[in-house]
């Protein structure tokens, strides 16, 4: 019954400051939806714009201009435009000034085209080299045509083009929307950090001498150990069920179809993060040195499970991320709710549990037995 009596004494101190709980649940909730809102149109599938202008010139106009024209003119449906420039000068001009995409220089009697690209094109660069390598394939395929079976060229151009690539995307519907990428990276951020609430807890038992106390009572320092980290987990298995329960059901996180397995994994990080703050909290004789450590801490484990940003994909990054717990746990709901695999789901709640096992161990054995006055 002691440890009952910590841990609820613990959970009433807490319950008794609304506005540093209510903070605490909404923090995530309102950063987690900002975001989800300015990215969701790069997250959007089909949202990355291909709409391009492109400007053309010919001294000459001939067979290869004319087939140029009515090809750009097809491709207008795709939002990508033509426009004849007056003169060589002036395209490039406009290329430069960012109007144009790209200009191309045709050469009526080589039959074949330069292009200049704005350095700004990016991905729509390689686009634009790709229309105008179908363009001159298909229009040498024509001339070859006109010259050795002519009598044929009129059925070859009024044939309907037909698309006979028929595009399916692989469970189209489990890809991951702005909202759906921050509602795991953003909490699994949040409950980390919740280490550094778990040894401010400690440490204010520290300042108003409740240890002093402890000494002179029946209660052992275990006692008082576990006492503090049922109550701890205790409002963090509240503020975790307030939030992850608003993110699903009121702002429609997709967390997979079960839900459950997902909760037990942050739940596991929830003890990790608990066990390392108090871990800290008692290793370190100095508040202030315990906390400095614990925002140093954080942050590279949050950078080293690619929580910040995308890791590069080398091998000196893949290694250094392994030592972050962080790192198994995103990569375990990923896969989990994405691709439906568990591959990385047992080790990632083993090196949660174990690695928090560990530190109250030490912890422990630090703090364990009763002073004598």
């Amino acid at each position: 019954m002691t440890i009952v009596h910590i841990a609820w004494k613990y959970i009433i101190q807490n319950i008794k400051r609304p506005i540093g709980l209510g903070l605490l649940i909404l923090g995530p909730i309102f950063l987690i939806f900002i975001l989800g809102q300015a990215f969701s149109v790069i997250f959007a599938p089909g949202q990355v714009s291909l709409e391009m202008d492109i400007g053309f010139y010919s001294r000459e106009k001939g067979a290869f201009y004319s087939g140029f024209r009515t090809y750009i003119r097809r491709l207008e449906v795709n939002k990508i435009r033509g426009h004849e420039t007056a003169s060589i000068e002036d395209g490039e001009a406009k290329t430069s000034e960012g109007i144009y995409q790209a200009f191309v220089i045709l050469d009526e009697k080589q039959k074949n085209c330069e292009v200049v690209v704005n350095n700004n094109s990016g991905l729509k660069a390689g686009i634009i080299e790709g229309i105008l390598k179908g363009f001159s394939d298909q229009f040498h395929f024509y001339e070859l045509i006109a010259r050795y079976k002519p009598e044929a060229l009129n059925s070859v151009l009024t044939v309907k083009e037909s698309d006979f690539v028929i595009r399916t995307a692989l469970d189209a519907s489990r890809r991951p929307r702005a909202i759906d990428y921050f509602g795991i990276t953003i909490l699994t951020m949040a409950i980390l950090f919740g280490a550094i609430f778990g040894s401010s807890l400690v440490e204010r038992e520290k300042t108003v001498r409740t240890l002093d106390r402890i000494y002179v009572a029946p209660v052992t320092k275990m006692q008082f150990l576990l006492g503090t980290c049922i109550g701890i987990l205790t409002l963090l298995l509240f503020q975790l069920g307030a939030v992850f329960m608003t993110l699903k059901y009121i702002l429609g996180i997709y967390y997979g179809e079960n839900s459950i397995t997902v909760f037990i994994l942050l739940l596991s990080e929830s003890f990790f993060a608990l066990a390392l703050g108090i871990g800290f909290a008692t290793l370190f004789k100095n508040s202030k040195a315990s906390i400095g450590f614990l925002n140093f801490l954080i942050p590279v484990m949050i950078f080293l499970g690619g929580g910040y940003m995308k890791l590069p994909d080398t091998k000196l990054f893949e290694i250094l991320s392994a030592f972050s717990p962080l790192g198994w746990i995103n990569k375990a709901l990923f896969e989990m709710i994405y691709s439906t695999s568990h591959i990385y789901y047992v080790p990632a709640v083993v090196i949660c549990i174990a690695g928090g096992a560990l530190l109250l161990g030490i912890s422990g054995l630090k703090f364990s037995g009763r002073r004598s006055l």
